[in-house]
């Protein structure tokens, strides 16, 4: 998986994947996770891709903004 930020109490990630087919095309998966006392990480939701983007860095981009998106609309509910 791609490089992990810390954003608020969770880590998120994204990479690209190179989309099948003729072209340049990428797609993005994401992740939020948390890293557990033990030191074991724990993904708490993963993004598939669903959106096809020009160049990687873009894909890598939308990752980051989904987990973002994710982690401020549920980091407020008990658990997560």
């Amino acid at each position: 998986m791609g490089e992990m930020t810390r954003y608020k109490n969770y880590w998120i990630s994204s990479y690209a994947l190179l989309a099948s087919g003729w072209g340049n095309n990428w797609y993005a998966r994401g992740a939020v996770s948390r890293v557990e006392p033990s030191r074991r990480t724990d993904d708490i939701k993963r993004f598939e891709p669903s959106e096809v983007f020009r160049s990687k860095e873009e894909a890598e981009a939308h990752g980051i903004k989904l987990a973002k998106a994710w982690v401020d609309e549920h980091s407020w509910v008990v658990g997560y």
